[in-house]
């Protein structure tokens, strides 16, 4: 009897949990990501453009100042000679004039520079006088190139002298020309703050719009990929059926039950090796006269009958016992943890389920008998095969003795065992 045939190996079981728990965090890094680039981008794109116009606004707003208050900055020293100096009355004319323009500009301070790097006129008069030193910007100024750059100022004091916290100013040096000579600076703040404010709202609302979108995208495709995925593990599950499982009985198929009964055989050989005595018995059950069934009621008649020996089979055995189609008309029954006499037992009362009433089929009543086989472990047993022939010599002998009967060659073997270690003693 040819006993090698591997089990099919059913296919892998994918595990559906870590996958989600993987596809979920991998979503939502994504997300984060591209919410916090887009953040990002939209507030630096919109805070670029609005800054440039704002500096192009303060440049304009300078270059008006200065033309606006020409006739009380420049000092005509000489024929064609001008200089940047105002005196007190000048400056008291000047003060008032750009304290009424200055609010609605939406500028916040100014201070006017000589070539001499000092402060000739501020709207913080504390600062008139002093000398301004090591102002790259003031110098690049003075050499006759504009400079602007917006800056974060942590406080600040505007016209009124009021105190104003977290500012955002553009701040723009700009050279008071006389024929193409620079004769001092006019540096201008100009307050920002609600439109840097505007910016960061606008990119906070077109970040929740975006995150409301991959919210609801990445809903919708793990939706789909949660039912792709059921629908695969349904298919799955098929498969793995299909791959160990008899279609016409529901029971294992050969090649699993021979699988599943190895494992149990190497289970007792492990257990063994440690000093313990595992035992397994092994039943091999065959229909009588099942031909017969087959030429007298048909094959559909026959597939029944099959069907109904697994049903009456099944109530008899325990939970993690096992039952396979070995072939055609054939069954493996494997009993784990279960010696010779139990596995007789169990044996016995198989043949009874099935020789107690008939089976139907369309109306007609079949009169069914199995014949059994019975095998169990010995200390001898090195493999698997050993045992399963037993259990086909028991079969065989059931069918020579009349059938519907249960028969092993067990007690043979046994005896021969207790010989052989009697004459070892």
């Amino acid at each position: 009897m040819e006993t090698t045939e591997k089990s099919p190996r059913p296919p892998q079981r994918f595990k559906t949990r870590p996958f989600y728990r993987k596809l979920v965090a991998a979503m939502l890094l994504s997300s984060l990501v591209i919410l916090v680039a887009t953040g990002y981008g939209i507030f630096h794109v919109f805070q670029k453009r609005i800054i440039h116009q704002a500096e192009r606004e303060s440049m304009d707003i300078g270059e008006f100042l200065i033309a606006e208050h020409r006739h009380l900055l420049l000092t005509e020293k000489s024929e064609g000679q001008f200089s940047l100096s105002l005196g007190q009355a000048g400056l008291e004319r000047l003060d008032q004039s750009l304290r009424s323009m200055l609010p609605v500009l939406k500028v916040v301070k100014v201070k006017i520079y000589d070539t001499a790097e000092t402060i000739v006129y501020s709207t913080e008069f504390d600062l008139i006088g002093e000398i301004d030193t090591d102002n790259a910007r003031l110098e690049r100024a003075l050499a006759g190139a504009v400079d602007t750059h917006l800056e974060s100022k942590a406080q600040f004091r505007d016209l009124a002298g009021e105190r104003k916290l977290d500012v955002d100013v553009v701040e723009t040096y700009l050279p008071v020309e006389v024929d193409g000579e620079v004769v001092g600076v006019l540096e201008l703040y100009r307050d920002v703050t609600p439109f840097t404010q505007q910016i960061f709202i606008t990119s906070l609302q077109a970040v929740l719009l975006l995150g409301t979108i991959l919210l609801l995208a990445n809903g919708t495709f793990f939706l789909f990929l949660q039912r792709t995925s059921r629908s695969l593990s349904e298919a799955e599950q098929q498969l793995r059926t299909l791959a160990t499982t008899d279609a016409l009985t529901g029971v294992y198929n050969h090649g699993t039950i021979v699988a599943r009964t190895q494992a149990e055989f190497s289970r007792v050989l492990r257990h063994r090796e440690q000093g313990e005595d595992l035992g397994l018995g092994v039943l091999m059950l065959d229909l009588d006269h099942f031909k017969k069934i087959n030429d007298s009621f048909g094959h559909l008649a026959g597939d029944e009958v099959l069907r109904e020996l697994c049903q009456r089979v099944r109530p008899i055995l325990r939970d993690y016992d096992l039952l396979g189609r070995f072939g055609g008309e054939e069954f493996l029954v494997a009993l784990p943890d279960a010696d010779f006499a139990e596995a007789s037992g169990i044996a016995e009362r198989i043949r009874q389920a099935i020789a107690v009433e008939p089976c139907f089929y369309e109306g007609s009543a079949m009169d069914v008998t199995v014949s059994v086989g019975v095998a169990s472990v010995t200390p001898r047993d090195e493999r698997f095969a050993r045992i399963l022939q037993r259990a086909d010599k028991g079969l065989y002998l059931a069918k020579q003795e009349g059938r519907n009967r249960v028969a092993s060659t067990e007690q043979d073997v046994r005896q021969a065992l207790s010989l052989e270690s009697s004459g070892r003693q």
